[in-house]
């Protein structure tokens, strides 16, 4: 036998698996249907468990009374307990039944109104309810982002729509993200909801999912930031300039193969650096360096290059991406002699995302190798600030040389 409480479970189940595709296609939603046998007991069971058969005919009737569902009831003759009048199949149709009886009213009530809202804004923009995979329909975009949407307060499902309404219509605006006309949209709130404003912007221009890059606004530059270590080469006495990569890229435009490069990770070092002559040094700001150096075309061209970073996974993972960019690049104080040594200063690395079975970076020398692997079999990370700096300014001395 088999009672309420199951079917309430089984509509629990196929809410959470379909209401997306409900809240999408409102007439698949009212057509669903959610169908319970119920396994009616036979004239020896009735027998065996009188008043539980009782009770379990009671719940019917009451669920029959109070819940968004119907039950079907049928005669039984039995030779020892005369005719009785069974439950033999329960039914829900539509998605407001089935919702309400998995405990999921309000929830539903949420999805399917957000949902009218969303294609409404679509169709508005001249999107139809529906296209071929891939294309854009309005209702294959609701079930892809509903999910989420139903989740959001009232105030970002307005920011919502109306983002995308403004973005769809000015699809090259030119203008920065802070200056887009819509209360309360800012550069965190695109971050919290990129994945839906995407989904729904490229169903808006007949795709399927855009990248940012196609949102038609304009990206604040990247920057970089460098120290001139030789006061002779710095205009105007400036020593320590962040500026976007373009402009740092026209220094020195005529003295090409004549500038040393020194790279370093962390701050603290860039800061401590000093004076050599014909040095630049960059500022890597951790993974960041693996973009900007090679976008120097005084960088590129230059005498020498040399990386100084910490020994750990995200360093000599940044040390390989250089090797393959800039492949006469020479790393300082990142091998495993430098590691042994100085073993003692080395704290445990928090993150220790790598692994002995992890992917090893490609194009480390066979000191830098061996410390890679010694990192992942330790969990080590040495910051390059660690190590004494009369011995790190004679290595990068070296390595200028």
């Amino acid at each position: 036998m088999r009672g309420p409480a199951e079917l309430a479970a089984r509509a629990a189940v196929r809410y959470q698996r379909v209401y997306a595709a409900w809240a999408a296609n409102p007439e698949q939603a009212r057509a669903e249907v959610l169908p319970l046998s119920l396994d009616p007991p036979t004239q020896d069971l009735a027998l065996a468990d009188v008043d539980g058969v009782a009770a379990w005919i009671a719940a019917w009737r009451q669920w029959e009374h109070s819940a968004p569902g119907t039950v079907t009831w049928e005669g039984r003759r039995w030779a020892s307990l005369g005719t009785q009048h069974l439950p033999v199949r329960a039914q829900l149709v539509g998605a407001d039944a089935i919702a309400s009886a998995a405990g999921r009213a309000g929830h539903w009530g949420l999805a399917s109104s957000r949902a009218e809202m969303i294609a409404e804004m679509l169709q508005a923009l001249g999107v139809g309810p529906t296209g071929l995979p891939g294309q854009g329909g309005a209702a294959e975009a609701v079930a892809a982002v509903i999910s989420e949407v139903v989740e959001y307060e009232d105030d970002d499902v307005e920011r919502l729509v109306a983002a995308v309404g403004w973005l769809a219509s000015h699809p090259a605006s030119g203008i920065y993200l802070r200056q887009l006309p819509i209360a309360g949209l800012d550069t965190k709130w695109l971050e919290r909801h990129r994945r839906v404003v995407l989904r729904l912007l490229g169903a808006a221009r007949g795709g399927d999912r855009l990248v940012e890059s196609e949102l038609g606004l304009r990206r604040a530059p990247t920057t970089v930031r460098v120290r001139i270590l030789d006061p002779d080469l710095a205009a105007g006495g400036l020593r320590d300039v962040e500026a976007p990569v373009e402009e740092i890229s026209r220094m020195w435009a005529d003295r090409a193969g004549f500038i040393d490069v020194v790279a370093v990770e962390n701050l603290a070092t860039f800061l401590a650096l000093e004076e050599r002559p014909r040095t630049v040094a960059v500022w890597g700001a951790g993974s960041k360096v693996i973009h900007t150096l090679p976008l120097l075309s005084w960088a590129r061209h230059a005498r020498r290059v040399v990386y100084w970073g910490d020994l750990d996974a995200d360093g000599m993972r940044i040390l390989a991406s250089l090797i393959q960019r800039f492949p006469g690049i020479v790393p300082v104080l990142m091998d495993a002699p430098t590691l042994e040594r100085w073993r003692s200063l080395a704290v445990a690395d928090p993150s220790r995302r790598t692994s002995r079975d992890g992917l090893q970076p490609e194009g480390l020398g066979y000191e830098q190798m061996r410390a890679w692997r010694m990192i992942a079999d330790w969990g080590l990370r040495l910051e390059q600030e660690r190590l004494p700096w009369d011995e790190a300014t004679s290595a990068l001395a070296l390595a200028l040389a």
